[in-house]
């Protein structure tokens, strides 16, 4: 059963990351969804956002009742401040911030920071503990570091779509940024490595420059060094690998979509039994991944004549009393009404002031002792400015109103 999350909005942090503040100079997906997760682990999150159009992903997606829904996931546990920091006045008033936080994630052009004389140096200079981690597409050295880039951007440049889809059809790309998804959670963990350096191994701040490209070669290393050590530069296969069969999606009675995938060979035997194909496992081929794969037209054969014979739960069913690696392919609402997923909480329904009551994913992880915990969804722009800027750190009515006025704070 999914859980209503019952925190009440600019409740006191609670998780393991309760004490740390972290300003958010990002657009979109990366940075935000690197921020987003640390303070659904209790990060005090400030977000700088353009004040007069702020976050791109505020009129991206579909919107209900004209609110962005997207953005609602985006920008939960933070609090928006509207600085254009491009302004100088706005540049010295954020220096006052900088000094009272721990951690600077930004996602701007390599340069820009520095440009508004808002660099390392002088950012140090104020706070010398300070974290500031730059994510961009392709670093912040070489010569593509000045190219613009998102996620899918650079999944197409580490070959992901070269090897994904038909091999007769074209380069398939996700339909969902899964570059800057995985950026995303890299950055979270080189943040705490960073956290751990200066807190707990009494060392100071630092820069850390990520890329969006980086963890997606990661991600294709096998290719890589098979490209180097053999010369081997694989093309597109479908469903099917190069490493282990079976390993394909199979389509059922009713027409829906099993998932199989075996990366081991107790495992491909166990298979093999269920399909009524036992013989298979006494060829010599057999007994390796790259066997299988050598011969996966029959291997797939017998896996695919089975499962289109059964209805995908009676296929998930005998799976399940095998013990192998079967899921069905579901579409979003199928996943969302799955019970492991409702039963687990891996959704949860949160309230907020524009839509009530809305359904987002959970907190990453789960922790024993000190749990994350969505405190809000994502607020109006600039809803915290006066609150940060002049409660917290004493910035005169006076000069606020007067940035106001020029459109630099909003």
């Amino acid at each position: 059963m999914i859980e209503e999350n019952t925190a009440t909005e600019h409740a006191p942090s609670a998780g393991p990351l309760a004490g740390i503040r972290v300003l958010e100079l990002c657009n979109v997906i990366a940075g935000p969804t690197t921020c987003q997760v640390l303070g659904d682990f209790g990060a005090e999150i400030i977000k700088i956002e353009h004040p007069a159009d702020g976050d791109g992903s505020r009129s991206q997606g579909r919107s209900k009742d004209g609110k962005p829904l997207w953005w609602k996931m985006l920008g939960r546990n933070k609090r928006s401040v509207g600085m254009y920091l491009g302004d100088p006045e706005v540049a010295e008033t954020f220096l006052k911030l900088v000094a009272t936080a721990d951690v600077i994630v930004e996602g701007f052009r390599p340069g820009t920071l520095e440009k508004w004389n808002l660099g390392y140096n002088r950012l140090s200079d104020v706070n010398p503990g300070i974290i500031l981690a730059r994510i961009t597409g392709y670093g912040q050295e070489g010569p593509y570091s000045g190219r613009p880039a998102f996620g899918s951007n650079l999944e197409a440049m580490a070959g992901l779509p070269h090897l994904t889809g038909d091999p007769n059809g074209p380069p398939t790309m996700s339909i969902y940024a899964l570059g800057d998804y995985l950026g995303a959670v890299s950055l979270v963990g080189a943040i705490m490595f960073a956290l751990y350096h200066r807190d707990v191994r009494g060392g100071g701040g630092q820069v850390i420059d990520a890329s969006l490209l980086s963890p997606m070669m990661t991600m294709m290393s096998h290719g890589i060094m098979q490209y180097d050590q053999l010369g081997i530069d694989e093309a597109r296969g479908g469903n099917r690998s190069t490493s282990n069969a079976p390993r394909n999606i199979y389509k059922t009675l009713d027409e829906k979509w099993i998932s199989v995938a075996a990366a081991t060979t107790p495992l491909a035997e166990r298979i093999m039994r269920l399909v009524g194909a036992e013989e298979l496992t006494n060829e010599p081929w057999f007994a390796t991944g790259r066997g299988r794969a050598e011969h996966v037209d029959v291997v797939d054969g017998a896996v695919a004549e089975w499962i289109r014979d059964r209805t995908r739960d009676e296929v998930m069913l005998a799976a399940a009393k095998e013990n192998v690696t079967f899921a069905p392919v579901y579409s979003i609402g199928e996943m969302v009404e799955d019970l492991h997923v409702r039963e687990t909480n891996m959704l949860t329904r949160v309230r907020d002031d524009d839509l009530g009551d809305l359904l987002m994913p959970n907190v990453m992880f789960n922790f024993s002792a000190t749990p994350g915990r969505i405190k809000w969804t994502g607020e109006p722009l600039g809803k915290s400015t006066d609150a940060v800027l002049n409660q917290e750190l004493g910035v005169d009515n006076e000069l606020l109103r007067e940035m106001r006025s020029r459109g630099a704070i909003r």
